[in-house]
This record gives C-alpha cells, structure tokens and sequence, in this order.
C-alpha cells in the first residue's frame, strides 16, 4: 500500500480541473461576448499580469499556456529538466494568482 501510495497515478498533461485551473477565472476573457469591451479589458488585464510576473515566470507560462508546449518540448527549450520546469510552472501560477489579486475586487462577500 505505501509503495502504491508513492505513485502518482494521474497525468500531470491532464486537462486541469476547475478549481484547481491553470487561468484563475477572473483573468480568463468571456467568450460569450469576444468583441466586447469586457474581452478588451480581460486581455489588457492578462497583460499588465503578465507584465508584472517575474521573467522566468513569464516565460514558463507562455510557453505552456499560449504555445501549448509540453514539458519535455520545454525543457529542452529552457536547457532544464522537466522538473524544473514543473516547478517554475507551479511557483509562476503561484505568483500569476497573487498579482492577479491586486487587480481584481473580490466578487460576492
């Protein structure tokens, strides 16, 4: 039971799940309205984040998020293994969230 409890058995490419997604909501753009002036404030919102996140942060994050890069594809990128870059990809949705915060008011309480 110990040695099965150490593996893990869920992919780490798998589709995230939304509580736990990679965007928080509050930065994704509302796809019901693309041309609206809310989708040009989320875009513009995304950007200032962004502009904002440390640049080994940003760099992870593009490559994973808009490329669609795979770990490996970007280790080999970055000339780092692919746990590292598991580990800048959590610390930079880490800090993407946090910086994020100071932008948005918190909805509902």
């Amino acid at each position: 039971m110990r040695r099965q409890a150490r593996h893990r058995t869920e992919s780490l490419d798998a589709p995230i799940s939304e509580e736990n997604d990679s965007v928080p909501a509050r930065l994704r753009p509302d796809v019901s309205e693309p041309d609206s002036s809310a989708a040009f404030e989320n875009k513009d919102l995304v950007r200032r984040v962004l502009e904002r996140l440390s640049p080994d942060h940003r760099v992870v994050l593009v490559l994973k998020e808009t490329q669609g890069l795979s770990y490996l594809e970007m280790a080999e990128a970055l000339e780092c293994t692919v746990d590292a870059i598991k580990g800048r990809l959590k610390r930079a949705r880490a800090e993407l969230d946090e910086i994020a915060r100071h932008f948005v008011e918190p909805s509902g309480v």
